[in-house]
């Protein structure tokens, strides 16, 4: 009897995690900084877009560049994508296998804003012009964001122990394994990354007055 109170003893202390820092859990000031931040980005892009006309939201720098109205239908798309992929991966069991593969990771994912290196948008989030007008399109943008706050808001999972994978090869790269919340973080990166696009748009010389 003592040998095997000896024995669960030696489990539960090897099983017990040491360090709080390598088992992260997803906190009340993890969901609202989250809510602050998507408010916040929310507020930025109307301030920047709702005063434009019919020409400034449609221009063009050169044919290979996006307009505004462009912007906005990528970020909405690529809300919706990180939305369905957050609430479905969500439901999944927990993975507490990779906290320490994605611990220190929210740094990266937050330098993503202003990495000037540029990228090329997938298929399913590149613009076509699908809203005929600006009035449209924001009304679009507005509810992918304001779903997505009120996924935050209510999750009961840990976004930390949640986990979402992505095929890269070189297996060493951050994007490989992030957790829910790192995603999140990354859509908030990728609006901020599209608000100095749309600056940039603004200042160009040519831009409508």
């Amino acid at each position: 009897m003592k040998k095997a109170l000896l024995l669960f003893t030696v489990l539960a202390v090897a099983c017990t995690p040491q360090d709080d820092k390598a088992f992260p859990v997803w906190s009340e000031e993890d969901r609202a900084h989250l809510i602050s931040e998507f408010e916040s980005t929310k507020k930025v892009i109307h301030d920047l877009v709702d005063r434009l006309s019919f020409e400034q939201w449609n221009f063009k720098p050169d044919e290979d560049s996006w307009s505004i109205g462009y912007i906005i239908e990528h970020l909405q798309l690529q809300e919706d994508m990180h939305y369905r992929e957050v609430r479905i991966v969500s439901m999944q069991p927990p993975r507490p296998e990779y906290s320490l593969k994605t611990l220190g990771n929210d740094e990266k994912v937050n330098e993503y804003a202003t990495n000037p290196q540029k990228g090329m948008a997938d298929w399913n989030v590149t613009p076509l012009g699908r809203w005929p007008t600006k009035k449209l399109s924001l009304m679009a943008f507005d509810r992918s964001r304001d779903k997505m706050i009120e996924l935050i808001r209510n999750m009961k999972a840990d976004l930390r122990q949640q986990v979402t994978f992505r095929n890269i090869p070189d297996e060493t790269d951050f994007r490989s394994v992030r957790n829910l919340h790192q995603i999140l973080l990354t859509t908030i990166a990728h609006v901020k990354r599209h608000t100095s696009q749309i600056e940039s748009v603004l200042a160009n010389e040519s831009f409508p007055k």
